[in-house]
């Protein structure tokens, strides 16, 4: 499928989370009801897919435009060892201020994961150290909560803003 074309939307279930944002406070999926979300799971030490998957989410943003205020960005991460809210708070201002940061316990990591049918692992490095392997989606959410579909992060800009400007003005 070319990337400016969209496969007809088919809408699943919620897939709600209980999760913490950066001011420490307890967020589900009805806390951003109304927005239309795009959700990516990454970790605030990945060296490449993380920060251009922001960097893309950001310059879609402009792209959109007055439409951008429709559109809630959020990061969760698969590190909540290392990725508490205040380094989600500093890591996501290098992308601007519209980007949430969500973390929680391990377990509850998992299920929001599970639920989004992401995949991610813990990978030994030298010494002490790791790093994270994980899916690289950004899952679309509708403004009543819906699922509607995965896009890949890197994905041109404009042409990410034409599609979900379209996606967008079909469920009006």
């Amino acid at each position: 499928m070319r990337p400016d074309t969209v496969a007809p939307v088919v809408v699943e279930a919620p897939r709600d989370f209980a999760l913490i944002d950066t001011a420490g406070e307890k967020v589900s999926l009805a806390n951003y009801r109304g927005k239309w979300l795009l959700v990516f799971f990454g970790f605030t030490n990945c060296p490449d897919v993380c920060p251009t998957a922001m960097l893309n989410v950001s310059a879609t943003l402009r792209e959109l435009g007055d439409k951008a205020n429709d559109v809630q960005p959020i990061f969760i991460t698969v590190d909540p060892e290392r990725d508490t809210p205040v380094i989600l708070k500093d890591y996501l201002a290098n992308f601007g201020d519209h980007i949430a940061g969500l973390s929680g316990s391990a377990e509850d990591i998992a299920a929001v994961a599970k639920a989004y049918g992401v995949f991610y692992r813990k990978r030994p490095m030298e010494g002490d150290d790791y790093t994270m392997d994980h899916s690289t989606a950004l899952y679309l959410v509708a403004p009543d909560g819906r699922y509607v579909r995965a896009y890949v992060p890197d994905m041109d800009p404009a042409q990410f803003a034409d599609a979900l400007r379209r996606l967008m003005g079909a469920s009006s």
